[in-house]
């Protein structure tokens, strides 16, 4: 039934094998995005955007505002990067994901227009960040939709999602040590990517409270002639999304919808009623088993933070992480919590994990009483750590969405969210 969906998934996820010029500029996303969306004459001004960056939960904050402005009866899309089981998830409309046969619709229109400008320039063909951005404002387009929030995918003064003119607010979540091999270093050169999403006269928010950064973020809020409120009330939010920062996504979305005008009642029931997969889901019972997509240190510091909550007695770990994060740091983080772990890998040809015996020897190393196995089948690795756990263990499948999303297909196929989400 979904054999054309299934080729269109293969068809985006191959786009980066086309040879791009030698040196490609910092900025290539955005050059790439503004010609696809001039080859495709789509309107940016025809809606109300909502940008949103940071490094940790702007995932979150992206399906609260969503949900918030759904609750006040507005019209809006949402596009959200990555994805955890299957490529619909990236764009939202209402309450259901893009449907597979209209994801093949809309991509067959885009193959069109890549190959007229592929004819033309080589070094503006658009890759995937593109691809899926025209998708999402071509879906949106259709729907009518008054009002788009972005997720930026990777940094943001360079993401494809930057092209889109002033949006009505935009939200910086907070800084940490992600995607270094393309944003930079240090928490200050990452600030500085992120605080690109700031525009002239566009007014900022952010949960982020360190100094230093805070400095950046104001900065250039400054230059842009800006606003930047930093939000730090800590307040209390009934919430149906489990972690120990989501209430501080909570607060972030909160004051999105107050300076938005919103409904106080709507705020409050679309926060409440926000869900997303893979964030730390409890997906089954007797044993515990939460699929958590947290891949890089600042994540998995919060996941344990949030792992005192839950009363269990042992904790199997099943995890893959990706070779560009900092991986002695989170094996050295999460090794003290577990009982026993299983390094395995994700599926995803495109990004390498990291060395399996190196994970394996460090786990040993940061926790001397830790049992360990390597599993190159993460699909293994589930099936042993469910034979092992007692109805009173916690089984903990954590350190990229890749894994954590495949082996969410145990308990919800990606047919059925096709079928049924759509």
């Amino acid at each position: 039934m979904f054999k054309e969906y299934y080729r269109a998934v293969r068809f985006l996820e191959s786009l980066n094998n086309l040879k791009s010029p030698e040196k490609l500029p910092a900025d290539f996303h955005l050059k790439r995005a503004w010609r696809l969306i001039k080859e495709l004459k789509i309107n940016l001004r025809q809606f109300k955007f909502v940008h949103i960056a940071g490094t940790s939960g702007k995932g979150s904050v992206t399906a609260m505002v969503h949900n918030i402005l759904k609750e006040a009866g507005k019209k809006v899309g949402s596009l959200y990067s990555p994805h955890t089981t299957t490529m619909i998830e990236r764009i939202e409309v209402g309450d259901k994901y893009i449907s597979p046969k209209e994801l093949v619709k809309i991509l067959n229109r885009l193959k069109k227009a890549a190959e007229r400008i592929y004819k033309k320039d080589t070094s503006l063909r658009p890759g995937f960040q593109e691809f899926m951005l025209a998708m999402a404002l071509l879906y949106f387009q259709k729907n009518h939709c008054e009002y788009a929030v972005l997720e930026t995918s990777v940094g943001g003064e360079f993401d494809a999602t930057n092209i889109i003119p002033q949006p009505i607010i935009g939200a910086i979540t907070n800084i940490g040590l992600d995607h270094t091999h393309l944003l930079g270093e240090t928490l200050a050169e990452i600030a500085k990517a992120k605080a690109g999403i700031i525009k002239p006269g566009v007014l900022i928010v952010t949960t982020e409270t360190k100094p230093k950064i805070l400095k950046i973020l104001t900065a250039k809020a400054k230059k842009m002639n800006s606003t930047l409120i930093t939000v730090n009330s800590n307040g209390s939010f009934d919430l149906s999304i489990n972690g120990n920062k989501q209430n501080r996504n909570a607060e972030l979305a909160e004051k999105i919808g107050e300076i938005l005008g919103l409904d106080p009642k709507a705020i409050e029931k679309g926060i409440k009623k926000t869900t997303l997969p893979c964030r730390l889901e409890i997906i089954q019972k007797k044993p515990t088993v939460i699929l958590d997509g947290a891949h890089n240190l600042d994540k998995i510091k919060s996941t344990c933070e949030s792992l005192k909550k839950f009363t269990y007695k042992k904790l199997l770990l099943i995890i893959a992480v990706n070779e560009n994060k900092d991986i002695k740091k989170i094996i050295k983080t999460v090794a003290g919590e577990a009982d026993k772990v299983f390094v395995t890998r994700h599926y995803n040809a495109g990004r390498a994990c990291a060395d399996l015996q190196l994970m394996y020897t460090l786990f040993l190393a940061a926790n001397k009483k830790i049992k360990a196995e390597i599993r190159l089948d993460p699909w293994q690795a589930l099936e042993q750590a469910l034979c092992e756990a007692k109805k009173e263990d916690l089984v903990l499948v954590t350190g990229s969405f890749f894994l954590a999303g495949e082996l969410r297909k145990k308990w919800c196929s990606e047919e059925r969210i096709l079928r049924y989400n759509s």
